[in-house]
């Protein structure tokens, strides 16, 4: 019996896990809602090896996660809202941005750490799609200060707000390089 509930246990967390999330926000279909989001294909010596998303934040600069460009030689960018029957698809061309990936410069390897910040440089600018609006550098720290932002993760009380800070909002005071 306990191999059965184990066993049973087991297909469910594979069947959940199998569930579609892709352009999906707070639980209904995106669409068009996010245009400078996009996604990004990864290269080592000119293979497709994994996808990560990220954001456009100017013309040439796509801001995603530092273990999305360590030990990247090539990536491209695309800001469909389906490629199912893209035939460039993951390789690139006409509806793709090749770039140059660039991980933070002190990334420790830890998706955890502050530093998980990437960037993609683009070869050609987005001429199409407004970048988003990065916030100031501090504003986590300000709405703290004001009491907006309480708490942080883990246990918290029930008027906290349930907030872990990462990585894009801390660490691009002196980063991005500039282009």
């Amino acid at each position: 019996m306990k191999r059965v509930s184990i066993l049973a246990m087991l297909i469910l967390i594979l069947a959940v896990g199998a569930l579609p999330a892709a352009a999906i926000t707070g639980g209904q279909l995106d669409g068009e809602g996010h245009p400078n989001v996009g996604l990004m294909i990864a290269d080592i010596d000119g293979e497709p090896e994994w996808r990560c998303s990220g954001t456009l934040i100017a013309p040439r600069v796509f801001l995603t996660a530092g273990h999305c460009t360590y030990g990247v030689t090539g990536a491209r960018v695309w800001f469909d809202t389906d490629l199912t029957d893209n035939e460039e698809y993951p390789y690139g061309g006409d509806t793709s941005f090749e770039g140059t990936p660039i991980p933070h410069p002190d990334y420790p390897w830890a998706s955890d750490d502050p530093r998980d910040v990437g960037l993609v440089i683009l070869d050609d600018p987005v001429e199409d799609i407004d970048p988003a609006t990065l916030p100031a550098p501090d504003l986590l720290a300000q709405l703290k200060k004001d009491g907006i932002l309480k708490g942080g993760y883990g246990n918290s009380d029930k008027d906290d707000v349930f907030f872990r800070p990462v990585g894009y909002g801390r660490s691009l005071a002196s980063w991005p390089p500039a282009e």
